[in-house]
């Protein structure tokens, strides 16, 4: 029925669109020896989801809040993900002011909102990121 179309369209990668500068962002932070991470209030085949996006290699875990409990802004969607990977600091990068810079702020980690209608807004904020650490 139409519950399961929904939950198909939400789960495969072609109802999906990557900002054009997404490989070459991700790219940046690999090269400088970051470790990356997606936080996303999202279904439980997110990393198969990331996987058919072809940008899987980038990531060394996936935390979906349909696997975790927690979604953003709530600070322990974000800890999770920071304990697992044993760091005390880290960056958000989204595009949500409320789920995905409300949920950094409430963790305590900077984060850069995310534009999508800026010519490179990925590269942009590693540029920035980057020059900041």
């Amino acid at each position: 029925g139409v519950a399961a179309e929904v939950r198909w369209c939400y789960t495969a990668p072609d109802a999906f669109r990557l900002y054009d500068d997404t490989t070459e962002a991700l790219s940046m932070f690999r090269e400088a020896g970051w470790r990356q991470a997606i936080v996303s209030n999202h279904c439980p085949e997110l990393e198969e989801l990331v996987d058919g996006l072809g940008i899987g290699a980038f990531f060394e875990r996936v935390f979906s809040s349909a696997c975790t409990g927690y979604e953003k802004p709530h600070p322990r969607s974000i800890v999770l993900a920071m304990e697992h990977l044993e760091v005390e600091s880290a960056w958000m990068l989204g595009n949500s002011a409320k789920s995905d810079v409300g949920g950094a702020n409430a963790a305590g980690i900077p984060s850069v909102l995310i534009v999508r209608d800026r010519p490179a807004p990925l590269v942009e904020a590693a540029r920035r990121i980057l020059a900041s650490s």
